[in-house]
């Protein structure tokens, strides 16, 4: 691993993250991804695992030698840490560059924005066929001023640090930027511009202005817009950006997620649950699926009538603020399994009132997260429910991944 860190962009995370995995092997925590650690509320973001040495313990120090891997699980690098960083990167920081340590991802609270405030031009996220004969892997977008949009300012969509750059892109792909967002190290790829800004290892904040819009190729061709992906942490080869994949729909939908809705869905917030269908509890008839959805499972039912509630799933959380606060719902829609146009959503307290009762449309969605919607809450216990009694026949429920941001 020391002699990877020269090449490797968060060599400090990278290391944060051996060390909890050291501590799970010692026993201290249970041998689970940092996902798992926060769908089973193991750590917290109110009250955090902290990692030194390798070993659980019960607060962080302070300084930089402080790694977040995310809000609710915090490595503290010691000294052989940062000596075994020294080491590392001195053999070759001439031939890897300064930049290349210069930056560590950090927990997007920021929340996402669109790179362009956009009408669409060209593919649309899994359209298919597109120029090479797959499905489409992200989605085309410019001003809407044609080829006036040439030269337009790109932006940065999140927080995050440059992986792969190129000051003047000779071939379509010209950027990414990784980010970690709530544990999951998501890319953003940006193809078709004419200058990029930044350097490998930079890091950048959201809104700042990442490059110009291009052509496709360079030197000519289609009117100036901008392809834009998010890949998923399994991409095949998420940091470069030249890397196009559009081959089969259920290959696409394993390495990216739909950008627009993506960003859309992902307000600033404060603190935040992230689970997966795993975590809930299912009554009734569910089928699991694994392969598809979110984080590669998902499960599903089929509708029943209007007075039917056999099909439930749950999932119980709990807000640990001083006072009231305002509380945002996503939910993850895959492209199978989809077909409802009204699931109920609700959201209860522990008395079993509703705080929050909607319906969420599926059918058409291709890998897509949504709003369920937000509401002021008081600390305590609440649960998330999703039924099937929709009053269609033959229509399928997806159950997938969730998101409870606190705002």
């Amino acid at each position: 691993m020391v002699r990877l860190y020269p090449t490797y962009v968060h060599a400090r995370y990278a290391l944060a993250e051996a060390n909890l995995y050291e501590a799970m092997a010692a026993g201290d925590l249970p041998t689970l991804s940092l996902g798992a650690l926060l769908d089973n509320a193991i750590c917290r973001t109110d009250a955090p695992c902290v990692v030194s040495s390798g070993r659980l313990v019960a607060e962080a120090g302070e300084g930089p030698t402080v790694e977040a891997l995310n809000g609710a699980v915090v490595a503290e690098l010691g000294v052989e840490d940062e000596a075994l960083l020294e080491q590392a990167a001195a053999p070759s920081m001439d031939d890897a560059g300064e930049g290349m340590l210069a930056c560590t991802p950090a927990t997007t609270f920021s929340g996402w924005r669109q790179p362009v405030y956009a009408t669409h031009f060209g593919y649309t996220f899994m359209e298919f066929p597109d120029s090479t004969g797959g499905f489409h892997p992200g989605t085309d977008a410019n001003t809407g001023a044609g080829d006036d949009d040439c030269g337009a300012l790109i932006k940065v969509v999140a927080n995050g640090c440059v992986t792969d750059a190129s000051s003047y892109p000779t071939t379509w792909g010209s950027a990414v930027i990784s980010h970690l967002h709530h544990s999951r190290n998501f890319r953003s790829q940006y193809g078709h511009m004419s200058r990029v800004y930044y350097s490998v290892g930079a890091a950048v904040t959201k809104g700042a202005t990442l490059g110009l819009m291009g052509k496709v190729p360079p030197t000519g061709g289609w009117t100036c817009h901008l392809h834009w992906e998010v890949r998923e942490p399994d991409h095949a080869d998420p940091d470069n950006a030249d890397y196009y994949d559009s081959g089969s729909q259920s290959r696409v939908a394993d390495f990216n997620q739909n950008p627009g809705p993506f960003a859309s869905a992902l307000p600033a917030h404060r603190a935040f649950g992230w689970f997966d269908e795993g975590a809930m509890t299912f009554t009734g008839t569910w089928t699991g699926v694994t392969g598809t959805g979110d984080e590669d499972d998902l499960r599903w039912a089929y509708t029943t009538t209007t007075s039917d509630r056999r099909n439930v799933a749950k999932k119980s959380f709990t807000l640990t603020a001083n006072a009231p606060t305002r509380v945002s719902f996503m939910a993850f829609v895959p492209y199978k399994h989809n077909t409802s146009s009204r699931v109920p959503v609700r959201v209860l307290n522990s008395s079993g009132a509703v705080v929050l009762s909607t319906t969420i449309r599926q059918s058409g969605l291709l890998d897509a997260w949504i709003s369920i919607g937000s509401v002021s809450l008081y600390p305590g216990t609440y649960r998330i429910e999703v039924a099937t009694n929709t009053g269609e026949t033959g229509k399928r429920v997806a159950v997938d991944d969730f998101l409870v941001l606190v705002e």
